[in-house]
Formats: C-alpha cells, sequence, structure tokens
C-alpha cells in the first residue's frame, strides 16, 4: 500500500467522523442528560470537531507539500 492510498483513507476517515460529530451536534441531548451535562456533551463535540478539521486541513497540507517535492524531484533528474 502506497502512501497516496494511506492519505485517502486517513482523509476519508476524518471526513466521515467529522460528519458523525457534526450529526451528534444536532441531536437533542436534553431529553437524556441534564442541561449542565448537555453543555458539556456539546462543548466536548465541538471540540473535537475542530480537532478534527484541524487534522484534516494538516493532512492535506502534507499531501500537497510532498506532491511538491516528488514533482520537484522530477524535474531534476
Amino acid at each position: 500500500m502506497n502512501s497516496t492510498k494511506i492519505t485517502n483513507y486517513v482523509v476519508f476517515g476524518l471526513a466521515i467522523l467529522s460528519s458523525l460529530v457534526a450529526g451528534l451536534q444536532v441531536f437533542a441531548w436534553t431529553a437524556f442528560f441534564t442541561q449542565e451535562q448537555t453543555i458539556a456533551i456539546m462543548g466536548g463535540l465541538s471540540a473535537l470537531g475542530v480537532m478534527i478539521k484541524g487534522w484534516m486541513s494538516t493532512a492535506e497540507a502534507m499531501a500537497r507539500s510532498i506532491a511538491a517535492g516528488v514533482s520537484a524531484m522530477q524535474v531534476e533528474k
């Protein structure tokens, strides 16, 4: 398995995880928990969403950097 496939799988997995977190954020948690617990859950989900988006942008930036490095190496040869 090459690095491109691994990167694609990581990005797809993070996109799915991000979608799941977004879906959980619109769920009515107050039906099962107190208001304070609901606020804590929503805060945790928001923080998780921010971390996932940051991780995705880092992976995309690294992929662009690697692609630019590979194309630059091919030009030198």
